[in-house]
C-alpha cells in the first residue's frame, strides 16, 4: 500500500474513534443543514432553541456561522434522508448564564440511529479533511526533497501532535477551511500555470465561505506571489478564481441579510435575547477598516493577550502543542534557502496573533486549545519540512512529539469552559456559577495579570483522564450495545450544560464520567491496527518505503 493511503487511513481510523459533539457550534451548523434539506430554506426557526449561536433578522433565526460546512453537509444529509429521519427522543431543558442573565435552551437527546449519522457526518465533513491535509503535507515534503521517512514523520506529527487532532474529531468548519487553504497554497507553490493558479484562487475563495479566518490568507497569498514575482497573467487567474470562490458567501449574505459582504453580520444581528454585545465588546480594535488611535491600554492589553495566546495554560498554542516550540529555531535554519516562504509564514503568524489578540473572546470559546490557529498550523510546519534534516538531536523532537500527543489525548473528555472556576470533580451546583467579575476582567484585559488564572489541562482534563482514560464515544457505544444486547450509539456531550439543579447535576455527572474499560479497549485496538498498517516500517529497518 502506498504511503499516501497509509497516512490517510491511519488518520481516518484514529479520528473516527474519538468523534464527539459537544457545543452549540455543531448544533448551529447542523440546524442550517437541516433547514436547507428538510425545509428548503435558510432560516433555522424550527431548530433555533438548541443553540445560543444564532442571529435574528426580520423575525427569523439564522445560523451565525459561515455556511460552507453546512453547504457541504447537505449532500451527506440528503442521502441519509432518503431512507432515514432525524429522531429526537426528547429535549432536555437547561439554563446557561450568559454574562448577567440566565437563558433557557433545549438539549436534543437523539436516538441511536441519529447519533450514528452525526458520527458519519463528522467523519465526512471534518475528519476526512484533516486526513487529506496531512497527505498534502506529506506530498509537499517529498516535493521539496525530504526523504520518505521524514515526510511520513512530519505528516503524522502535524495530525496527531497539534490542535488539528481536535479540529478533526468535531463538526466544526476549521477542518475544511484548513484543507482548502493549504491545498490552495500547494497549487500556488508547485503548479505555476494559469489553470492551477485559477483553481488555487477558487479554493481560497470557498475557504472564506467556510471560515472567517481564511481572510488572513487573502492578504498572505498575493503577498507571496509578489515576493516570488509571479507573472501578471497568473495574478489575473488567481483573482478570477478567488472572485468566483467568494460568490457563495457574497450571495448568502445578500439574499439573507441585504448585505453584500464576505463577513456574516454577527455583531449587528446577534440574537439580543441572549447576547447584548456591540462592536467594542468583541473587538478592542473594531475592524481593519476603521482608523484607531493605539492608546496605552490597547498596546499593553494586546501584548498581554499575545503572551496568553501563545504560552499560557489557559489556551496557549505552544503550551498545548510543545512540538511547535521548534518553529522558531527552524525559521532561522530555513531562512537562507526559502526566504519568500518564511516571510509568508511570519506574515501569516503575525496577522493571526494580532487579529486574535484584538478580540474580546480571544480564547476561542468552548474548545480544547486554541482552535482558531488551525488554518495556520500547516504553514507553521513548512519550516519543519525545509529544515528537518538539519536537526541533530532527534530525541528532543521525539520527546516533544510524544508530549504533544499525550496532551491531545488528555483532551478527549467533555470540553471545559474557561469561565467556570470549579474542577471537574466538584459537583456542587453552587460552585458552577461563573464569577462574572473575574470573567470580565480576565477576558477584556481590564485587570491585566501575568499570573495563571486557569489551567484546564491539569485542573480539568488530567483528573478526568485518570478517571476515564482517553474517552472514545464509539467504543463506549459498542460496550453499551453488547451489555444492552441492542444497538446503542451516543457521540454527544453538552459542554454548555452545568449542574445548577438536581436534574442537570445527575445528567452532568453521567456526561463527564465514564467506565474506563472502553478507553483501554480502544487503545489496544488502535495500537494493533497501527502496528499492522506500518509493520514493514516498524519491524524491517532495511525495507524500502513505497
Amino acid at each position: 500500500m502506498k504511503n499516501e493511503l497509509k497516512i490517510f487511513f491511519t488518520f481516518l481510523l484514529v479520528f473516527s474513534l474519538f468523534v464527539h459533539w459537544s457545543t452549540w457550534n455543531e448544533q448551529s451548523r447542523f440546524a442550517l443543514t437541516r433547514a436547507i434539506v428538510d425545509e428548503a430554506r435558510f432560516e433555522i426557526d424550527s431548530f433555533f432553541n438548541v443553540t445560543g449561536y444564532r442571529l435574528y433578522y426580520k423575525n427569523h433565526y439564522y445560523c451565525d456561522k459561515h455556511p460552507g460546512l453546512s453547504f457541504i453537509s447537505t449532500f451527506i444529509y440528503f442521502f441519509w434522508r432518503i431512507g432515514k429521519e432525524i429522531h429526537v427522543n426528547y429535549y432536555l431543558p437547561y439554563k446557561v448564564q450568559v454574562f448577567d442573565k440566565m437563558v433557557t435552551f433545549l438539549y436534543p437527546i437523539y436516538d441511536s440511529e441519529t447519533q450514528f449519522f452525526l458520527w458519519l457526518l463528522t467523519i465526512f465533513s471534518s475528519s476526512i479533511f484533516i486526513a487529506l491535509t496531512s497527505v498534502i503535507i506529506f506530498k509537499f515534503a517529498k516535493g521539496i526533497g525530504c526523504n520518505e521517512k521524514d515526510s511520513i514523520f512530519i505528516a503524522l506529527t502535524m495530525g496527531f501532535a497539534t490542535i488539528l487532532f481536535h479540529v478533526a474529531i468535531v463538526y466544526w468548519d476549521h477542518a475544511i477551511a484548513t484543507f482548502l487553504v493549504f491545498l490552495s497554497f500547494h497549487l500556488l507553490y508547485f503548479r505555476k500555470s494559469s489553470p492551477f493558479i485559477f483553481l488555487s484562487g477558487l479554493l481560497l475563495g470557498f475557504s472564506i465561505s467556510s471560515h472567517i479566518y481564511s481572510l488572513v490568507f487573502l492578504l498572505g497569498f498575493p503577498f507571496y506571489m509578489v515576493l516570488k514575482k509571479y507573472r501578471y497573467n497568473l495574478f489575473l487567474s488567481f483573482f478570477l478564481g478567488l472572485s468566483i470562490g467568494l460568490l457563495p458567501i457574497l450571495l448568502y449574505n445578500y439574499l439573507l441579510f441585504d448585505n453584500f459582504s464576505i463577513r456574516i453580520p454577527i455583531l449587528e444581528l446577534v440574537d439580543k435575547q441572549i447576547w447584548e454585545l456591540n462592536l467594542k465588546d468583541v473587538w478592542i480594535i473594531s475592524t481593519p477598516f476603521i482608523v484607531v488611535v493605539l492608546n496605552e491600554f490597547i498596546i499593553f492589553r494586546t501584548f498581554f493577550v499575545i503572551i496568553k495566546l501563545l504560552f499560557f495554560p489557559e489556551r496557549g498554542l505552544f503550551f498545548y502543542s510543545p512540538i511547535l516550540f521548534l518553529f522558531f529555531p527552524l525559521i532561522f535554519y530555513s531562512w537562507k534557502k526559502f526566504k519568500a516562504e518564511i516571510k509568508l509564514v511570519l506574515f501569516l503568524f503575525f496577522l493571526f496573533i494580532l487579529g486574535l489578540a484584538w478580540k474580546f473572546f480571544w480564547f476561542s470559546g468552548i474548545t480544547f486549545g486554541q482552535r482558531d490557529f488551525s488554518t495556520l498550523i500547516p504553514f507553521m510546519f513548512l519550516p519543519f519540512i525545509f529544515s528537518f534534516e538539519k536537526i541533530k538531536r532527534k530525541k528532543v523532537v521525539y520527546f516533544l512529539v510524544g508530549l504533544s500527543v499525550f496532551i491531545n489525548f488528555l483532551g478527549l473528555q467533555c470540553l471545559e469552559c474557561l469561565s467556570l472556576n470549579s474542577p471537574a470533580t466538584d459537583l456542587n451546583p453552587s460552585n458552577f456559577l461563573p464569577n462574572l467579575n473575574k470573567f470580565e476582567d480576565f477576558y477584556s484585559g481590564k485587570n491585566l495579570s501575568y499570573s495563571v488564572l486557569k489551567n484546564p489541562v491539569f485542573e480539568y482534563y488530567f483528573p478526568l483522564f485518570l478517571r476515564n482514560g482517553p474517552r472514545s464515544k464509539v467504543f463506549e457505544s459498542i460496550v453499551n450495545s453488547i451489555s444492552e444486547k441492542k444497538f446503542s450509539m451516543n457521540v454527544s456531550y453538552n459542554a454548555h450544560l452545568r449542574p445548577i439543579d438536581e436534574v442537570s447535576s445527575k445528567f452532568y455527572k453521567k456526561m463527564i464520567y465514564s467506565n474506563p474499560f472502553p478507553s483501554f479497549i480502544s487503545l489496544i485496538f488502535l495500537s494493533l491496527f497501527l502496528i499492522f498498517l506500518w509493520r514493514k516500517e516498524i519491524f524491517n529497518k532495511n525495507s524500502k518505503l513505497n
